[in-house]
């Protein structure tokens, strides 16, 4: 119970200092897309290298099509990314706002 606390208020954290924010919040992509690789053989490497080149590319999406959003749309999914102790990406954002837009 009190994790489930202890991430809803970091989501509320986020989205709050993101409220108002000019762009998109800024994600630890390195440590998301190393918990995605898993272990530390090759295959993990070229996963984690994959992984970081897609959410590269997704926080310049994100960055430029940013304005367009609405600001409600882009809190409520950057607060659903944070929430469950996983660590949050962009590519996960931009689902969430596509998803929400249909």
């Amino acid at each position: 119970m009190r994790s489930v606390a202890v991430s809803l208020a970091t989501s509320l954290l986020i989205v709050s200092a993101h409220a108002a924010s000019p762009g998109p919040p800024k994600f630890d992509i390195n440590a998301a897309c190393r918990d995605a690789a898993g272990t530390h053989d090759a295959a993990a490497r070229e996963d984690f290298k994959f992984c970081l080149n897609s959410e590269t590319k997704a926080r310049r999406e994100l960055e430029e099509k940013w304005p367009r959003y609405d600001p409600a749309l882009r809190n409520a999914c950057v607060a659903s990314s944070t929430i469950g102790g996983v660590k949050p990406t962009y590519s996960e954002v931009i689902s969430c706002i596509e998803m929400k837009m249909r």
